[in-house]
C-alpha cells in the first residue's frame, strides 16, 4: 500500500468511526411522539427518553431539555429552549412548551449539553389546536338590497389571542376575504367566549347571489381566521 493510499484509508476509517460514534451517541435518547391529549392552543407537553447515559463517557451533563421552532427544521439551542437541570435520570423526561401560536406546526428535539458538546435527538412535529371556532347562525331578514348575518364565535383565552377586529366580508364570488371583496363590516373586538356577532349588510343588488363569511383578525393583526361560507339570494 502506498503512503497516499494509506493516508486515505486511515482518514476514511477515522471519519467512519467518528460518524458511527456520533450516531451511537444520538441513539442514547429520543424525542417521543407528542400525544394529541398533550397539545393545546397555546401550550404543549413533550417528552424525551434517555436510554443510556453511561455511553457519554466522562463528559459531564450540564443541561438537558427540549428545543423547538415553528419556522425551521432541526431546532437548536438558538431557538426556544426548556432547561430541565443537570444529570438527567434514565427514562422519561418532560417539558412544558408555553406561549405557542394557535393552529401552528412546531418542530421539537430533545438535547443534552455536556462539557464539550451539544447532542440532539430525533425531531418530531406537532400542530397546536385552533383557538377560534365559528358556529354559524346563518342569514335572515333578506330584502331587496340588504340582509342580516350572525355567527357565534368561540375563542380559547381571547386576551392571549391579541384580537383586534371581527366582522363579516361578502362578495358575489365564493370565498370572500377581507382583502378582495365587495363588502366588509366590522363588529369590533371579541372580549368574551362565546360571543355573538351580527351585522346588517346593505347596498346589495336585488336578485343577486352573495357569499358571506365571518372573520376574526388576531395576533396583533398578523393572522386572520374565517368561518364557514354561507350564500343567499336577495329579493327581486
Amino acid at each position: 500500500m502506498t503512503l497516499v493510499a494509506g493516508l486515505v484509508y486511515l482518514l476514511g476509517s477515522t471519519t467512519g468511526c467518528k460518524n458511527a460514534f456520533q450516531l451511537e451517541r444520538r441513539n442514547l435518547f429520543f424525542t417521543l411522539p407528542v400525544s394529541q391529549d398533550s397539545i393545546g392552543s397555546f401550550a404543549a407537553n413533550v417528552q424525551g427518553e434517555l436510554i443510556d447515559v453511561a455511553k457519554l463517557g466522562k463528559d459531564r451533563i450540564i443541561a438537558y431539555g427540549h428545543c423547538w421552532s415553528f419556522d425551521r427544521d432541526s431546532p437548536t439551542l438558538q431557538d426556544s429552549v426548556s432547561l430541565l437541570g443537570e444529570d438527567p435520570p434514565v427514562g422519561i423526561f418532560s417539558s412544558s412548551l408555553r406561549n405557542l401560536v394557535p393552529n401552528t406546526r412546531y418542530n421539537v428535539r430533545a438535547y443534552i449539553q455536556t462539557s464539550t458538546e451539544v447532542i440532539y435527538s430525533n425531531q418530531v412535529s406537532f400542530t397546536t389546536r385552533p383557538a377560534i371556532r365559528f358556529i354559524g347562525r346563518g342569514v335572515s331578514s333578506i330584502g331587496l338590497d340588504s340582509a342580516r348575518v350572525a355567527s357565534l364565535v368561540g375563542t380559547s383565552q381571547p386576551t392571549l389571542l391579541g384580537i383586534i377586529d371581527s366582522g363579516f366580508c361578502w362578495s358575489t364570488n365564493p370565498n370572500p376575504d377581507i382583502n378582495i371583496n365587495q363588502g366588509r363590516i366590522s363588529t369590533g373586538v371579541i372580549t368574551t367566549s362565546p360571543q355573538l356577532i351580527e351585522a346588517l349588510l346593505t347596498g346589495l343588488t336585488p336578485g343577486t347571489r352573495y357569499f358571506v363569511r365571518p372573520y376574526l383578525i388576531y395576533g396583533g393583526g398578523r393572522r386572520t381566521e374565517y368561518g364557514s361560507e354561507t350564500s343567499f339570494v336577495t329579493s327581486q
